[in-house]
């Protein structure tokens, strides 16, 4: 019951840090990655903070939901196509690259993803490297998550809530406020043990104000596992 009120406290905690949105990264990371993202700069070798990087595991006393983000741990390499002006979406390949890093905190009891972008073996042509932060932890009360993120070029704190769709938690629908006012829904879906797919999608940005736009997309594939496919089609 102790360590219970001490996670309760945690999440007060987090609560209190408002606004999050796991997509806002998508507006910084566009302008971070743009000008790396079609270098053909040989890759260097994998650096410190990744030949230490520990993915961890839940603990046995933790929400068994905690798992449904934990299955992610490790490190992913993403590529992330974003919606023009016109509609259209980038040619297949053209992307924007990305490295996307989870792994358990708090010992076992919440999971934290770090995104870097342009990856950390992609030199950076011009502006500082994107570096994002989620802490992502499940409330069993509300039978939520609880999530919050920060980065060195937001730099403001943002907040979001998710839940599990499926028998298995095969989809996770995160939703909360987008910075441009609008609603938002980050989903995760084709989720394997080295693949899946991320959407983000705004309501309202044409006259149907119940309608929702999808802006964002993401490919990504667990390190060492294989090629990465785009994800425009």
């Amino acid at each position: 019951m102790e360590e219970e009120h001490r996670e309760e406290r945690r999440l007060r905690w987090y609560r209190s840090i408002a606004p999050l949105v796991v997509a806002c990264a998508v507006l910084a990371l566009a302008a971070a990655a743009a000008g790396a993202a079609g270098t053909s700069a040989p890759a260097a070798a994998p650096s410190a903070a990744e030949a230490g990087f520990a993915p961890g595991q839940i603990n046995p006393d933790a929400p068994p939901e905690t798992a449904q983000f934990g299955r992610l741990a490790g490190i992913w390499d993403v590529d992330m196509a974003i919606r023009q002006d016109d509609g259209s979406w980038p040619k297949p390949g053209e992307g924007l690259k990305a490295e996307w890093r989870f792994r358990y905190i708090l010992d076992g009891w919440a999971v934290q993803d770090d995104w870097i972008a342009p990856p950390s073996e992609v030199p950076v042509e011009k502006g500082p490297r994107q570096l994002g932060t989620n802490i992502r932890i499940y409330d069993p009360a509300a039978g939520k998550w609880r999530i919050a993120w920060i980065s060195n070029t937001q730099k403001t704190l943002s907040t979001l809530e998710a839940v599990a769709e499926g028998e298995q938690a095969e989809r996770m629908v995160l939703t909360g406020k987008h910075p441009s006012g609008h609603t938002q829904r980050v989903t995760f879906f084709d989720i394997g043990e080295d693949h899946f797919e991320w959407t983000l999608e705004l309501q309202g940005l044409g006259d149907d104000a119940d309608a929702w736009t999808e802006v964002a997309r993401i490919h990504a594939t667990r390190r060492g596992t294989g090629g990465i496919e785009p994800a425009a089609e």
